[in-house]
């Protein structure tokens, strides 16, 4: 994969008010003459911070999703075979499955190319492929999924198991010293009385669908596709677990 300096050269040796889209596009073409292979991709610019502060839910697998991959493969030839070039921080398990769901009904074989970071339901899209491209600067997360939630006004997103975890937390203090509790009221307040039964169902879905994909698809034919596919799952579910896999 390219650095940013060697593009950024690129694109000033050009010096049009075009250049930028011309490298990209060379950078695309070059892509699918390599692999032979239509070519989508999903990017977000999740890593600058600027970004992340005010796009909110746009850097974000969410439901809207589904109209842009709708727009952009409609007209590709069905059945063919179908790369996804993904650098996303995740999103919601439900949006996920539906993007999943559309690919896998208009392609036979969907690839996906993780040139540097897919997290959380970035990770589980790249568990429904038949193939997974990752180099060493490349980056998979746990499965866990994003919750969101409002707080002072604002929307923010936090993992399902990190919120349960800030429970149990809350808990065992408060019971080891209930003279903690004002310090926790405001902060549990927040999240409702509901919240943990989400992230428990959020967590479950997850885990399903990681499992019945890599089963389904990357393992098709194997015989032990389902207990690969369970060890995989269950791996990634956990989010303490590094957050490099190149050997997935």
């Amino acid at each position: 994969m390219g650095t940013w300096d060697t593009i950024a050269r690129e694109v000033a040796a050009l010096g049009t008010p075009d250049a930028f889209d011309i490298v990209r596009r060379e950078k695309i073409d070059a892509v699918r003459q390599k692999t032979g292979r239509r070519l989508v991709i999903y990017a977000t610019d999740f890593a600058n911070p600027l970004k992340n502060q005010f796009a909110g839910n746009l850097t974000s697998i969410t439901f809207p999703d589904k109209d842009g991959f709708d727009e952009v493969t409609r007209n590709l030839p069905q059945g063919a075979a179908i790369d996804v070039l993904m650098h996303s921080p995740g999103g919601l398990a439900e949006a996920a499955e539906s993007l999943v769901e559309l690919l896998r009904a208009r392609f036979t074989s969907v690839r996906f190319i993780i040139p540097s970071i897919a997290k959380s339901a970035a990770t589980m899209m790249a568990m429904s492929g038949d193939q997974l491209l990752m180099d060493e600067m490349s980056e998979l997360g746990p499965t866990d999924p994003q919750m969101v939630l409002v707080r002072d006004g604002q929307t923010i997103q936090a993992p399902a198991q990190a919120i349960k975890d800030q429970f149990e937390i809350a808990q065992n203090e408060v019971n080891n010293d209930p003279s903690k509790l004002p310090a926790w009221v405001p902060i549990l307040r927040e999240y409702g009385p509901a919240l943990l039964a989400q992230c428990d169902t959020a967590l479950a879905l997850s885990h399903r669908l990681v499992s019945t994909w890599l089963r389904r698809y990357m393992f098709a034919g194997e015989e032990d596709a389902g207990e690969k596919a369970d060890t995989i799952s269950s791996f990634l579910a956990k989010h303490g677990n590094s957050s490099h896999m190149h050997d997935v």
